[in-house]
C-alpha cells in the first residue's frame, strides 16, 4: 500500500509546481493567512491578570515570520544568543525578546544590555551566574 500524501492546506498541486518552477527547489511556502490566524487567536486567549504572548522562535526563525508576530503584538522566546541576535536583526526590539537556554549565554552581559528579558529558570545554573561578573548580576535583578 502506498503512503498517504498531505494534503496541500493553502497551495494546490498547480500552483506548488508553478512555485517550484519559478524558484526552484527545496523552498518553504508559508501561509500568512493562518499564521495570522493563530496569532491572533492566541492574542485572545482569556486571562485574567494580562498575558505575554511570546513565539518560540526555535520553531521557525524566518524573519518575515518573526515581523509578522511582532507586529501583531507577540513577544518573541529566544533559546541562544544567536536567535536573539537574529530576531534584533529582523527587527524586533531587545525589549520584546525572552531568552530562555540550557547554557549561560557567554554574552549575557550584552544581551541584557540591550534590553532583553531573561529567563533564568534552573536553580543549578545559579551559582553559576553569581560567580559571572557582578553587573551582570546585577542587570539581571532588575
Amino acid at each position: 500500500m502506498a503512503p498517504t500524501l498531505e494534503t496541500l492546506r493553502f497551495l494546490s498541486p498547480d500552483t506548488a509546481r508553478e512555485i517550484r518552477q519559478k524558484y526552484g527547489s527545496p523552498l518553504y511556502v508559508y501561509d500568512e493567512k493562518t499564521l495570522k490566524q493563530q496569532a491572533a487567536s492566541s492574542l485572545a486567549f482569556p486571562n485574567a491578570y494580562g498575558l505575554t504572548v511570546r513565539f518560540a522562535m526555535k520553531a521557525c526563525p524566518n524573519a518575515a515570520i518573526l515581523q509578522i508576530f511582532d507586529n501583531m503584538g507577540l513577544h518573541i522566546d529566544a533559546s541562544s544568543s544567536y536567535e536573539v541576535r537574529r530576531a534584533i536583526a529582523a527587527g524586533v526590539a531587545p525589549e520584546r525578546i525572552s531568552l530562555s537556554s540550557q547554557e549561560l549565554a557567554s554574552d549575557l552581559g550584552e544581551l541584557l544590555d540591550m534590553g532583553i528579558k531573561y529567563n533564568a529558570y534552573a536553580a543549578r545554573k545559579l551559582p553559576t551566574m553569581w560567580q559571572q561578573e557582578a553587573s551582570t548580576v546585577a542587570k539581571m535583578q532588575t
